[in-house]
């Protein structure tokens, strides 16, 4: 007959865990009818909130959502990390709540059959594992006998993050002690009340969340609520005291990776094809490994498949997901505290945005952290001028093109004639004569689609109005551990890695951001350009958290 499997879980504490999901459920190993089930406990320790790697030791509880546990995968793992038998911790009376220190007991069976099986090897409490998965919805997919180490997760994004329904496995090795072959022969544990303790285990969430804070200290933003601007005093040809402001009004996120594996693992160099230590802790110097490192290292072209590897390419807009409204991310609903989870602090919060799923590059961090797969948020943002009249402002209220070069918004089509008509010396005036125009697109009064794209093959800027309002983008590719060394990356500097929370916060932007439109854009987003390079437009500031915490000041500069 088919049992349905049911486990013993002492002290399983409620912040622990991603919610599991019901979606798949299984029913576990068969047991024939004259032998009864055994009964094993596991205890799953808060502690697995807490991440381990350097630089930071900030940890953060995590909402109720992010938290639950409705059922659970126990599965016991032989040396070779061959199933030999697991199980499923399911809802209800299963699984209890304790109302003195939170904590949940889970009640179940193994097989007792596969037990005896397994025992008669002789292993060794350390030849055994002890794997767990909060919100099995693969679990259907895990079979006696299978070896599961590489079992690789590529299921729709929000499968591993529904509210109340995250999943989560083992953060570290689990402790196992295994019963005697003889107790198990003689029937032992064959109730919930006399289960045996086999192990101790913690877990993490296998996604990565960010939050976004407008003001931080140390913050170069101006303005008030709902009305943060930055300052840009070196933007303007026609003014030598003019300025503009850019207000950062919408995030996306961009090369979001596609698969992971299920439980993790580092080495020395992230690539799959090197021996990796399961569940081993995260440091500056060694790499978390994922199940395509070196294929996406090796994409370099624009026509390579970055779709295959990534949700959202930066390369292509049409991919991208839709843009979140900066007033919908900053919402009191959405609070989370400053950046040490201070919820009650009256300055410098952040705000939850977005969940995201893992993306680790292997060595030479020199080479594979590049802009085309690593990463990357897009910090869409107003431009608009403190001028009240003028030629700036009146160009900027008819929706005129605007023209900049070299970081310098010069004005419309008009502006830039008169310019070189008035200093024809000007670096501005040699570099549009110096365009491959013809007298005839010289003489003109307005600028044709010809007379554009000559002007931004040699650097010009256009940024066009949308709905009456200018627009520019800023990229930033996601640090993860921050080697603290300008243009030279270490191991893993740029990542998104599962449990961790990155903190976002721009601090300074200090000139004006690609145009929305690429075929405006002098300098757009290549697939090979390093993340780290001298062309910086801001600084950003990122905190990861029981969930690790990195706050990252990012700066545009």
């Amino acid at each position: 007959m088919n049992v349905i499997n049911k486990f013993l879980i002492p002290a399983l504490a409620l912040g622990m865990f991603a919610a599991c999901s019901d979606d798949n459920k299984f029913e576990g190993p068969e047991t024939p009818d004259n032998v009864d089930g055994l009964y094993m406990s596991l205890t799953v320790s808060p502690a697995s909130m807490s991440r381990t790697a350097s630089p930071s030791n900030l940890t953060e509880a995590g909402q109720t959502g992010e938290n639950n546990v409705n059922n659970l995968l126990l599965i016991l793992v032989d040396k070779n990390s061959i199933v030999v038998d697991y199980a499923r911790v399911s809802g209800g009376d299963n699984l209890k709540k304790s109302e003195t220190d939170g904590s949940y007991t889970a009640t179940g069976q193994f097989n007792r059959n596969n037990m005896i099986s397994y025992l008669q090897t002789a292993p060794g409490n350390n030849d055994t594992k002890f794997y767990v998965v909060c919100n099995p919805t693969d679990a259907q997919e895990f079979t006696v006998g299978q070896n599961i180490n590489d079992f690789i997760c590529n299921k729709t994004p929000e499968t591993y993050w529904t509210s109340s329904k995250f999943v989560m496995s083992n953060s570290k090795p689990s402790t196992v002690t295994l019963p005697t072959l003889a107790d198990v022969q003689a029937g032992m544990y064959s109730t919930a009340a006399t289960a045996f303790k086999i192990a101790d285990t913690e877990v993490e969430r296998v996604v990565a969340r960010f939050d976004y804070a407008e003001k931080v200290t140390d913050s170069q933003v101006k303005g008030s609520e709902g009305n943060y601007y930055y300052e840009l005093t070196k933007a303007r040809t026609d003014k030598a005291e003019g300025v503009l402001h850019v207000s950062i009004k919408q995030l996306n996120l961009v090369n979001m990776g596609k698969a992971f594996y299920l439980f993790k693992r580092v080495n020395s160099n992230g690539l799959k094809s090197t021996a990796a230590t399961m569940f081993g802790a995260e440091t500056k110097d060694n790499y978390v490994v994922g199940p395509w490192g070196a294929e996406k290292a090796a994409l370099n072209a624009s026509n390579d498949d970055f779709d295959k590897y990534f949700y959202y390419s930066v390369l292509d807009n049409k991919k991208w997901g839709a843009f979140t409204n900066v007033s919908d991310i900053v919402k009191t609903d959405n609070k989370r505290g400053d950046a040490t989870g201070n919820v009650e602090a009256t300055e410098g919060n952040y705000y939850f945005w977005r969940y995201c799923l893992t993306n680790n590059l292997p060595h030479d961090p020199k080479v594979t952290q590049k802009n085309g797969n690593t990463t990357g948020i897009i910090f869409r943002a107003e431009i608009t001028t403190p001028d009240t009249e003028g030629n700036l402002k009146t160009a900027m209220a008819a929706g005129d093109p605007l023209y900049a070069y070299a970081g310098q918004i010069i004005g419309n089509y008009t502006a830039l004639k008169d310019l070189i008509v008035k200093d024809p010396a000007h670096a501005i005036s040699v570099a549009y004569n110096n365009s491959g125009l013809t007298n005839e697109q010289k003489e003109a009064t307005t600028a044709t689609d010809d007379i554009n794209t000559a002007l931004v093959a040699n650097k010009f800027t256009i940024y066009k109005a949308t709905n009456g309002h200018y627009y520019c983008d800023y990229y930033y590719w996601n640090r993860h551990n921050d080697n603290g060394k300008e243009n030279e990356m270490g191991p893993m500097e740029f990542a998104v890695v599962r449990n961790n929370i990155y903190k976002l916060a721009v601090t300074e932007i200090a000139k004006l951001g690609h145009p929305t439109i690429k075929s405006d854009d002098p300098d757009p987003i290549k697939p090979d350009t390093p993340d780290e390079t001298s062309d910086f437009y801001m600084k950003v500031k990122v905190s990861i958290k029981k969930w690790g915490v990195r706050v990252n000041n990012i700066s545009f500069k």
